[in-house]
């Protein structure tokens, strides 16, 4: 009879929790990939629960978790779908959407660049249902492989390393960057600059350094 009332008490207590997350408007987390690497300092907060945790290799990652790098720092993170997504030092990025479906075109993925450096590598979802945006632009994938810093000022570097991107900017500008070819944005009220050859960004190859 203990055993019973002690049950039917935990019971009831779950289900006085599962209301109010319910009434709170709540929802579970959805697990959209994997941290693969992280160096130093690394943070992510999932929208459910609004709160910070460090991570670790192999720490699951989630729909809407909003992810931030420290000086020295990094992460990479390999989604369902095998896209990977580096993040070098003192970056923002939020992971807005990630949808898998074993049927390429079924899926899609949403991620919002915020603040520093990127490298976004595809995997096999179709390239059409991938959208990357910055605060200046939006990224168009039909390549796989492309690197993205954000600076202080609002500038932006985005460079194409395999495959090519279309970026267009908030007033409609279009410009279409192949592998090799990198484009220039001033601020985020600009236009992205015609398409010339790639340089090195310091930015990048630190990231690349440390997640070695």
């Amino acid at each position: 009879m203990m055993q019973t009332r002690r049950l039917a008490g935990a019971l009831g207590a779950f289900l006085a929790i599962f209301l109010a997350a319910g009434a709170n408007g709540a929802t579970p987390d959805i697990e959209v990939g994997a941290a693969n690497k992280v160096v130093n300092q690394v943070y992510g907060t999932p929208e459910s629960t609004k709160q910070a945790r460090w991570w670790r290799p192999g720490l699951n990652v989630f729909h809407n978790e909003s992810v931030v790098t420290a000086e020295s720092s990094a992460s990479r993170v390999i989604f369902l779908d095998q896209s990977q997504l580096s993040i070098g030092p003192t970056s923002w990025v939020k992971l807005d959407d990630f949808v898998y479906n074993p049927n390429p075109t079924a899926g899609g993925v949403s991620i919002s660049m915020l603040k520093g450096v990127f490298r976004f590598v595809g995997g096999n979802l179709s390239r059409e249902n991938v959208k990357i945006t910055t605060p200046a632009a939006s990224i168009g994938l039909r390549g796989t492989a492309f690197t993205v810093y954000i600076l202080q000022n609002g500038s932006e570097y985005i460079s194409v390393e395999s495959g090519t991107i279309t970026v267009t900017c908030h007033r409609g500008v279009t410009r279409v960057v192949n592998a090799g070819q990198m484009t220039y944005i001033a601020s985020p009220q600009s236009s992205p600059i015609a398409p010339q050859q790639s340089v090195p960004i310091p930015a990048v190859q630190q990231m690349d350094s440390l997640l070695r």
